[in-house]
C-alpha cells in the first residue's frame, strides 16, 4: 500500500508546475503613473513580453522618437481572464528610451522583458525613472524588472494558469494579501487550502498545484483502508487503491489548481466514517462509542461543503444512511429481546430506553455533527474576507454570498463547447479539453484532457448494475453506503439545467469504484461457493475461484495499461502529434 502511494505521488508530482516564474508585482493606484525605461544603446526589439498577475491593468508602452516625440508601440492589457500568465507581442522597431504609462488600474502586473532581434536573452542593461506615481501602491516598480533571468517566457502549463485555474489561484493569491477576493461563486475554504501551498512554495504552478495534488495523493491510502473496510481483506483495499491511483480524472482533477480535490476528499472521508455508524449498532459498541464515527462524518461534510457545494449533496446521502441504520437497528433489537424470550413488559420498557438513549439522543447529538458544527466551518472559511477593513465585511455579508452563489449557479445560461449533460459521463462521450500548447510546432502536441479510464468508467456502469442486484439478492447491506453514496453524488445533476461538464462526475468517482470492487469480490470470494453449492463439485469452485483471480489480476494490468496510454492525453506531456490519431476514438482530438 505504502509502495502504491508513493508510486502514485511520484507520477503526479512529475511536471506538475514550475517554481521560476515572476512573483513580485506593482499595482498602481494612480492613472497616469509614468515609468521611463532608459537603455544603455539604441535597440532593434523584436518581441515584448510580460507576466500578468491579477486584476484588470492596461499599460502603454511608447518610444521616443529623435524629435522628442513618444510614439506608441502597443498595449498590455490585462482583463480577469489573463491571470499568473505569460503574454508576448511581437513588436519591430528600434529605440534607445521606453516610457510606461498607466491607463487603467485595478490590477497587479509581475514582469516585463524586452528582447532584441536575433536574440532570445532579455535586454537587461537598463535604468528606469519613474514620475507620477499613485500614493497607495501596492509593491514596486522595480518589481516589474526584477525577475527577467526566468529562462522560459512563453505561456505553458508549467509557468501560466490554464483553464479554471484564473479563478481559483487569483483568489488563494488574493486571500493571502488581504485583498478583495474576485472569484466568490464557491465557498472560500478551497481557496484558503491551496493558498497554504502557495505560502509554502511561492505563487507558482507548483504552489496553487501542490495541495489539490496531496490531496488526491491522500485519496489512494483511503481508498485502501475503505475497502479493506468493506470487504475486510487487504487485497480488497489494495484493488480500491490501485483502481484510484489509475483513474484518470482522479489524475487530472486533483492536478489542476482548482478547489475540486478537497470536495472529493473531504466527501470520501465522510462516507468512510459513516460507514461505521451504518454497518455497526450502538447498544453493541455503546452510545459514546458510536458518536465518534457520526462525528467525524459530520465534520468531514462540514468540510467539503465550505470547499464546494457538490459535497453538500452528501448532506442527503449520509441523512439516509444515519436514519435507515437506526430503523435496521430498532428492528434488531426487537428481535434479540424477542429471542432472549424477553417478558412484553419488560421487552417494552427496554425498547422505550433504546428510543431514548440510542436514537433520541444520537439524533440529538447529530444536530450538533451536521448542522452546528458544519455552520460554524462554513462560516469560519469566510474568515479571510469578512475580517478585511471596510464596513461591508460582516456575518450579513456571508448571508449575501450565499445568496447570490445560488442565484449564480442556478441562472448560468452560459455556453461551452465541452459542456456535456450528466447521462453521458459515465460513457465518456465528452471529454473536457482543459488545456492545449498552442505555441508548439504543428508535430508537436501537449494537452489536458478530463475524463474517465474506460476501464474503470466503462465496467463501472456494469458493475454499479450488478452490485444493485447482488446485494438485494444477498441481502448484503454493505453495499448500501457506497450506493447511496453514489446516487446522491451523481443523481442530482440529471436535475440541474445550467452549463456541466464531465469533471462534475468526480466526487462519483471513488464509489463507482467500489461498485466495481464489490462485484470482483463477489466473483471471487461468492461465485466459488455457489458453483460447489449448485453443481457439488469442490473442484469446479476451485476453478471457479483462480479463472476470477486471473480475472481480477488481467482486469488491474488493463487498467494500468490503459493509464498508460491516455496519460499524454490528461498529462500535458508533449507526444508527437500523430498520437492523436490513436486515441480519436474516445473523442480526443
Amino acid at each position: 500500500m505504502t509502495a502504491l502511494t508513493l508510486v502514485y505521488a511520484v507520477v503526479a508530482l512529475y511536471n506538475l508546475g514550475g517554481t521560476n516564474v515572476p512573483e513580485t508585482f506593482w499595482q498602481p493606484s494612480g492613472l497616469g503613473s509614468t515609468v521611463l525605461v532608459d537603455f544603455d544603446r539604441e535597440y532593434e526589439f523584436s518581441k515584448i513580453a510580460y507576466y500578468n498577475g491579477v486584476g484588470d491593468i492596461s499599460i502603454r508602452i511608447e518610444y521616443l522618437k529623435d524629435d522628442g516625440n513618444y510614439e506608441p508601440v502597443t498595449t498590455i492589457n490585462q482583463d480577469v481572464y489573463k491571470v499568473f500568465m505569460w503574454e508576448s507581442q511581437i513588436t519591430p522597431f528600434k529605440a534607445k528610451t521606453l516610457r510606461l504609462r498607466v491607463q487603467r488600474i485595478g490590477g497587479t502586473l509581475n514582469e516585463i522583458v524586452f528582447f532584441e532581434k536575433g536574440s532570445n536573452e532579455p535586454i537587461k542593461n537598463f535604468t528606469i525613472n519613474t514620475s507620477k506615481l499613485g500614493k497607495n501602491d501596492r509593491g514596486s516598480v522595480e518589481n516589474l524588472f526584477d525577475e527577467q533571468d526566468i529562462g522560459d517566457y512563453e505561456n505553458n502549463f508549467m509557468n501560466s494558469t490554464y483553464f479554471d485555474e484564473i479563478y481559483h489561484p487569483r483568489t488563494a493569491f488574493e486571500h493571502i494579501y488581504r485583498m478583495e477576493p474576485y472569484e466568490t461563486t464557491h465557498p472560500p475554504l478551497g481557496k484558503v487550502i491551496m493558498a497554504l501551498g502557495m505560502l509554502i512554495f511561492g505563487v507558482n504552478p507548483f504552489g496553487w498545484r501542490i495541495m489539490g495534488t496531496l490531496f488526491g495523493v491522500a485519496m489512494v491510502p483511503v481508498m485502501y483502508l475503505f475497502g479493506k473496510k468493506i470487504f475486510g481483506k487487504r487485497i480488497y483495499g489494495f484493488i480500491s487503491a490501485f483502481l484510484i491511483a489509475f483513474e484518470c480524472m482522479h489524475f487530472a482533477q486533483t492536478r489542476i489548481g482548482t478547489i475540486d480535490s478537497y470536495a472529493c476528499l473531504f466527501v470520501l472521508l465522510a462516507y468512510y466514517f459513516m460507514y461505521d455508524s451504518f454497518m455497526n449498532k450502538s447498544y453493541e459498541i455503546g452510545f459514546k462509542k458510536s458518536l465518534l464515527p457520526l462525528l467525524l462524518a459530520g465534520i468531514c461534510w462540514g468540510l467539503g461543503s465550505a470547499s464546494k457545494w457538490t459535497a453538500v449533496y452528501a448532506g442527503g446521502g449520509l441523512a439516509v444512511l444515519y436514519f435507515s441504520s437506526k430503523i435496521m437497528e430498532y428492528r434488531s433489537y426487537n428481535k434479540l429481546l424477542r429471542r432472549k424470550k424477553t417478558g412484553a413488559v419488560a421487552r417494552q420498557n427496554k425498547i422505550k430506553a433504546w428510543v431514548k438513549n440510542h436514537f433520541v439522543m444520537t439524533s440529538l447529538a447529530c444536530v450538533i455533527f451536521f448542522v452546528i458544527i458544519p455552520v460554524i466551518i462554513y462560516t469560519a472559511s469566510y474568515l479571510p474576507i469578512i475580517t478585511l477593513p471596510g464596513e461591508n465585511h460582516n456575518l450579513e455579508e456571508v448571508w449575501r454570498y450565499q445568496v447570490n452563489m445560488y442565484d449564480y449557479h442556478s441562472q448560468l445560461t452560459d455556453d461551452h463547447d465541452f459542456a456535456s449533460p450528466a447521462y453521458s459521463w459515465p460513457l465518456i462521450k465528452k471529454p473536457l479539453l482543459e488545456y492545449r500548447n498552442m505555441s508548439l510546432p504543428p508535430n508537436r502536441t501537449s494537452l489536458m484532457y478530463v475524463m474517465g479510464n474506460p476501464t474503470i468508467f466503462w465496467f463501472g456502469i456494469i458493475c454499479t448494475i450488478a452490485a444493485i442486484l447482488i446485494s438485494i439478492s444477498k441481502k448484503d447491506k454493505r453495499a448500501v453506503p457506497f450506493l447511496v453514496a453514489f446516487a446522491f453524488q451523481y443523481l442530482p445533476w440529471f436535475r440541474i439545467d445550467r452549463c456541466i461538464f464531465i469533471y462534475h462526475f468526480f466526487t462519483s468517482v471513488p464509489f463507482l469504484i467500489l461498485c466495481i470492487v464489490y462485484v470482483l469480490n463477489f466473483l471471487r470470494e461468492d461465485l466459488p461457493q455457489i458453483v460447489v453449492r449448485d453443481f457439488g463439485s469442490k473442484s469446479a469452485g476451485l476453478i471457479t475461484y483462480k479463472l476470477s483471480t486471473i480475472f481480477i489480476y488481467s482486469y488491474l494490468a488493463i487498467t494500468l495499461a490503459m493509464f498508460i496510454f491516455l496519460y499524454p492525453a490528461i498529462s500535458g506531456f508533449e507526444v508527437p502529434t500523430s498520437y492523436l490519431k490513436y486515441v480519436e476514438w474516445i473523442n480526443v482530438r
